[in-house]
C-alpha cells in the first residue's frame, strides 16, 4: 500500500478504503495496515484499541486544529475478526476527551460486515454522518452509543469553600 498526500495535504491510499471515503467525504485520512504497522499511541488515541492487530486498515478525519471535538474513523478488521465486537470496545474505550480542551458529547458506534464506524462530536454533528454511513452500508450490527460523563469538580473548588493560599493560611469563601 503507498500512502501519500495530494496537492491539498489530504492523504490517500490505493487501496479499497477509498470506496468508503468518496462515499462520506474524508478531508484527513491515516492508514494503518498489518504490512505498515502504527503506533499504538495514534490507535488508541483515533479507536480505542491498544493496538492494531485486529485492524487491516483505519481511515480518520479529524480537524488539524478546531475549537469542535470531530473524529470520523473508519476501520476494516482482519479476516476472522468479529466486528460487532471490536465496535462495542472501540465505543467504550475512546477517549471522548482526547483533546484537552473539548470534549465530544456523543459517540456512535456499528458495524456492517468487516467495516467499522465510530463517529464522536456534537450530537448535532456526529448523528447525520453516522446516520449517512448506516444508509451507505445497508445492513448493520448493534449500534452503541455513549455520552460523555458530566464534569465533576473537586469539593475543594466548589463555591462556598475556603482557598488555601500561598502561605497556607485559608482565604475566606465569598
Amino acid at each position: 500500500k503507498q500512502l501519500g498526500a495530494d496537492d491539498q495535504g489530504h492523504h490517500t491510499c490505493e487501496t479499497e478504503e477509498n470506496e468508503w471515503c468518496d462515499q462520506v467525504h474524508v478531508p484527513d485520512r491515516l492508514v494503518v495496515s498489518g504490512s505498515d504497522p502504527a503506533d499504538n499511541d495514534a490507535v488508541a488515541s483515533f479507536t480505542g484499541l491498544e493496538n492494531a492487530n485486529d485492524v487491516q486498515f483505519c481511515v480518520v478525519s479529524e480537524p488539524m486544529m478546531s475549537s469542535q471535538a470531530y473524529s470520523l474513523v473508519i476501520v476494516k478488521v482482519k479476516e476472522g475478526v468479529d466486528a460487532n465486537a471490536l465496535a462495542k470496545k472501540m465505543n467504550e474505550n475512546v477517549n471522548l476527551r482526547k483533546w484537552i480542551c473539548v470534549e465530544a458529547e456523543k459517540v456512535y458506534t456499528t458495524s456492517s460486515g468487516d467495516i467499522i464506524c465510530l463517529v464522536m462530536s456534537s450530537e448535532e454533528m456526529a448523528k447525520p454522518v453516522y446516520e449517512k454511513f448506516k444508509t451507505l452500508a445497508g445492513g448493520i450490527g448493534e449500534e452503541y452509543e455513549r455520552a460523555a460523563e458530566a464534569a465533576i469538580m473537586p469539593e475543594d473548588m466548589l463555591p462556598g469553600q475556603d482557598i488555601p493560599a500561598a502561605d497556607g493560611d485559608m482565604v475566606p469563601a465569598v
